[in-house]
Parts: C-alpha cells; sequence; structure tokens
C-alpha cells in the first residue's frame, strides 16, 4: 500500500525527471542554435566578396606585347601552351568570323545595298546607316574613377559607345571606351568614323538627290551632331507640312541604331 510519503516521493522523482528533460531539451536547443549561428557566420563570410581591382587595359597591353605585336616577347608555341589554343587558329578564328564581315567598312557592294534599302524603307537615297551614342553602365568602376566617367543626368559610371547601324542591324562601325562625363560631339572628335574620309580613301559610291548627283553616303543623326554634309537632321522648328513630314521621316529613319541596343 502507497504511503503520502511514497507519493511525495513519487512526484519529486516525477519533477526531477521533468527538470532533466527541460534542461537536456533546452542544452541541445542551445547547441543546435549555436550551429546555426556558426553556419551562418560561415556562410555571411564566405558571400563576402573580396575587391580586387584589375587593370584591364594594362592586361590588354601586356597581351598584345607578348604575342601580337610584330616581335612579340613569347613564341607562338608559349600562347598554346597557356591558353590550350594555337595563335593561328585565334586569328584565323578571328578573320573568318569577324574581320570578313564585321570589323570592317562597307564595301561598294554593301553601300549599293544600303543605299537601295534605306530608300525603299525609309524615303532616304546616299543613307549609310544611323549614327548616335550610348552609356553603358559601368558598376565596378573604381572608385577613384567614378567622378570622370559620371555625368549628371544620369547619376552613375558609364561608358559611352558610338556606333553606325544599318536598317538590318549591322553595326559597321563601333567606338568604344570614352568616359560616360562626355558628350556625342567628344566622342565624335576622338572616333575613326571619317578617317577614310578625311584621308580621301572611302569608296565613292554615286546616288541622285533632285538631279543633284553625290558620291558620298551620309547619317541620319539628331540635333547635337555638327551641320556637316555627312550628317542628316531634322528641323527644330517646324512652320509646314513638308517640313514636318521630312522630320518625322529623320526621326524614324534615325531609330534604326537605338532599335538596334
Amino acid at each position: 500500500m502507497r504511503t503520502h510519503d511514497d507519493e511525495v516521493n513519487g512526484d519529486d522523482e516525477v519533477e526531477m525527471k521533468f527538470d532533466e528533460i527541460c534542461e537536456l531539451n533546452i542544452g541541445e536547443k542551445e547547441i543546435v542554435v549555436g550551429e546555426v549561428e556558426e553556419q551562418n557566420e560561415a556562410q555571411s563570410a564566405r558571400r563576402k566578396r573580396r575587391y580586387i581591382r584589375r587593370d584591364c587595359v594594362e592586361a590588354h597591353n601586356r597581351l598584345m606585347k607578348d604575342y601580337f605585336v610584330q616581335d612579340p616577347k613569347y613564341p607562338p608555341e608559349y600562347f598554346k601552351r597557356r591558353y590550350r589554343m594555337s595563335q593561328s587558329l585565334l586569328e584565323k578564328i578571328i578573320e573568318d568570323l569577324y574581320a570578313n564581315v564585321y570589323m570592317r567598312e562597307p564595301t561598294e557592294d554593301n553601300i549599293r545595298r544600303l543605299y537601295h534599302k534605306h530608300e525603299e524603307l525609309h524615303g532616304f537615297p546616299g543613307m549609310l546607316g544611323s549614327i548616335d551614342c550610348m552609356h553603358w553602365a559601368w558598376g565596378k568602376c573604381p572608385n577613384e574613377w567614378k567622378g570622370h566617367f559620371t555625368r549628371g543626368n544620369h547619376g552613375y559610371p558609364t561608358i559611352m559607345l558610338e556606333a553606325v547601324a544599318s536598317y538590318d542591324n549591322w553595326i559597321w562601325h563601333a567606338y568604344f571606351g570614352m568616359a560616360g562625363s562626355n558628350n556625342d560631339l567628344n566622342v565624335l572628335n576622338a572616333s575613326p568614323l571619317f578617317d577614310s574620309l578625311l584621308t580621301d580613301t572611302a569608296p565613292q559610291v554615286p546616288y541622285e538627290i533632285g538631279n543633284v548627283d553625290f558620291d558620298r553616303g551620309y547619317y541620319p543623326a539628331d540635333g547635337i551632331y555638327p551641320s556637316w554634309a555627312s550628317f542628316v537632321k531634322g528641323f527644330s522648328s517646324v512652320v509646314d507640312a513638308k517640313r514636318k513630314y521630312f522630320t518625322k521621316k529623320q526621326s524614324a529613319a534615325r531609330k534604326d541604331v537605338e532599335r538596334t541596343f
């Protein structure tokens, strides 16, 4: 028969067991929480990226001096050993895939095709393509360069690209690398777009407008570009239906390069 003392002792044992279980569970939870915190700290440390300043321009210049100049520092077999591709194969790929199609000015046949298609689509005979400058965001711009590469209307560092594109999105001229603080005129003054024209080596492909013969093509451009014969701009002040129609057509033709990007 159970006495009162036995019941009390039994209750004490139950409470002791309960306390032990609680302490054990709490201890286990503290261990688990500690392990989770340690894992989170380790993951956070792994996620933290270390900034490494890469001088891309210097790397490019060093690569050219090492392998691609007239008197390179290393022979071709060193290039293959390092990049797992023969230097001659790389040069052939670049020549076949890019130099013969993209990295060049239009030939006379190309120019005739551009004349024909641009007149057919936009009503502009003699149009070579439309020109414009784009700003490409530079998210990894070094802090000390941000002021030079940032323009007020953007608020972040950019690199400028001057491009000429035709109706079929063929970009046959691209000049990239000017700081974003410049404007389109600064880029134009530095770009090689008119080098062949200045040296009189550009192809002469004639066309006719209003019974007047011309032998050099032109580019629809926005108002910031200079009033040169090579640029066709819309009218800033539209006072009659004819000028309004011309400006509307010029604006549509100029958007070829904008549509490309």
